[in-house]
């Protein structure tokens, strides 16, 4: 029989009824021998489960690749098409290239790998309105570009070309102390200052053969720059004048720049062309078919 709960309004409380019933031990619980054994052959068959489980995951992804188990190594067959070379090359993404002319002028490759000689120093460069300098020989490329650009509605102008020694090593040095006030290392702030501001040795301004663009709306470099039409007009129509995007968002860790929209490198019309078609960047077009250092 169930307890029973009753309300004593004299003395203004709660009292329960207990009944015999309600009063009996709890009844213990025992497991055989039997029960034992099963319980403890299944905790062994889920622990050599899980032994078995963790020895055939697949390999670990190392650095981009997968490891290929050393049992797996010399029984692996090589495709037929894939030949082995002692050492390997960069590969296009598009259809080979061949007689890339690469001691050409217009193909000068500049970055913190292939920095200008020590010697090279202040240039002689062509005035292109607005107070800009540049290579003489890019000066028609250039101008027939931005016409073309106005004629489409594209309000292109330029924001920096040709810049001297002292210029850019201004440059240079006022990023590595913002980086250092910031907290980083002398090495840290100098890395990271290059990869925005080069010295002038490592940079492409000091050729003439680079030009910064930006649309009416900005007054300085912005990312925001890839966001608007005529950042949109030259990604279709720059190569068709002989200038590329010359630092891509997707190149970084190949250029060691960071991702810079309004940076457009002349290359001549028909490099640019395939170069745009490639879908490379410029250290790895003229990589290729030359060997990996």
């Amino acid at each position: 029989m169930p307890n029973q709960k009753f309300f004593d309004k004299k003395n203004n409380h709660s009292a329960v009824v207990l009944h015999e019933d309600s009063l009996q031990p709890a009844k213990k619980i025992r497991f055989s021998i039997n029960t034992t054994i099963i319980v403890a052959v299944v905790i062994l068959c889920v622990i050599a489960g899980l032994f078995i489980w963790l020895f055939t995951l697949p390999p670990k992804q190392v650095e981009g690749g997968y490891q290929m188990p050393e049992n797996l190594v010399d029984t692996t067959p090589i495709p037929a098409e894939v030949t082995v070379t002692e050492q390997p090359v960069v590969e296009s993404t598009a259809a080979p290239v061949d007689d890339i002319p690469r001691d050409e002028w217009y193909l000068k490759l500049v970055n913190a790998e292939n920095p200008l000689p020590d010697s090279y120093g202040e240039q002689e460069m062509t005035s292109f309105g607005g107070g800009f300098y540049f290579d003489e020989r890019i000066i028609e490329s250039l101008e027939q570009m931005m016409d073309a650009a106005e004629e489409d509605g594209a309000e292109l102008r330029v924001i920096s070309g040709y810049r001297g020694v002292n210029r850019q090593t201004d440059r240079h040095e006022a990023e590595v102390r913002a980086y250092k006030n910031r907290g980083y290392s002398e090495e840290d702030a100098l890395a990271l200052a290059s990869m925005e501001e080069p010295s002038y040795w490592e940079c492409e301004h000091s050729l003439g053969l680079a030009v910064d663009l930006m649309d009416s709306a900005h007054s300085s470099t912005s990312i925001a720059f890839d966001e608007t039409e005529e950042f949109a007009w030259l990604m279709e129509h720059a190569a068709e004048y002989g200038f590329i995007l010359r630092y891509p968002e997707d190149k970084v860790e190949v250029t060691g720049m960071v991702y810079e929209p309004w940076h457009f490198r002349y290359v001549g019309q028909e490099q640019a062309q395939k170069i745009k078609e490639s879908g490379l960047c410029l250290e790895e077009y003229l990589a290729q078919g030359q060997p990996q250092a």
